[in-house]
């Protein structure tokens, strides 16, 4: 028997068709780097043999493919392709909590933020926040909820290379350099009441 036309040749090669088993089917096809591509083999085989003994350890190993992907993609690639508009990943950091903050540059010039949670699966998006631009630069206040906890993320860029750092009622912000462009971001993250004043300090 060979494998279905919409499958490479060599699905599953190296284990025999008729006889391999969906954890053989698991290991072959991670080599591929593509998870449909895994999880078609694996789903098809156990469809074609409607064998039980194969079919329950199929749905095993397609659970095993989706978790490994997704844990083995970093961040900016999650990001990237999370988001369609999404073309350049400016920024990345993580706050004092464990969430990580994303700030992405999008297809028509704005500015975006993605916060962002790691859990065993991947990634579980919080919130996006945004967006902004060169030409209304600013700043922006975003909520976002993390199980019971409420918290916000505040940021905004930067375009005076005379300002030092930037003062709220929560706190200094944090400043980043996007090294490709002349704009820096500065963001923080906290609970409670959202900060109301931004003081640029030169």
């Amino acid at each position: 028997m060979h494998g279905p036309v919409f499958l490479p040749q060599n699905a599953g090669a190296g284990c025999g068709w008729e006889t391999a088993s969906p954890f053989c089917d698991f290991f072959t096809c991670l080599q591929s780097d593509n998870m449909r591509y895994c999880i078609k083999i694996i789903c098809y085989r156990g469809c074609e043999m409607k064998n039980l003994k194969y079919q329950l350890p199929a749905m095993i190993a397609v659970i095993l493919v989706f978790a490994f992907f997704m844990r083995s993609r970093t961040i900016e690639e999650y990001v990237l392709d999370r988001y369609e508009s999404a073309t350049e990943i400016l920024y990345h950091d993580r706050d004092a909590e464990d969430h990580e903050v994303v700030f992405f540059l999008e297809d028509d010039g704005g500015i975006s933020c993605a916060v962002l949670k790691k859990k065993w699966s991947g990634y579980q998006i919080l919130r996006t926040s945004g967006k902004l631009s060169l030409h209304a630069p600013g700043y922006l206040c975003s909520f976002f909820q993390d199980g019971e906890d409420r918290l916000w993320i505040d940021w905004g860029i930067i375009t005076d290379d005379a300002i030092k750092g930037v003062w709220t009622e929560s706190g200094e912000m944090n400043l980043a350099k996007c090294d490709l462009y002349s704009y820096r971001i500065c963001w923080l993250t906290g609970r409670g009441q959202e900060p109301q004043d931004h003081l640029e300090k030169k």
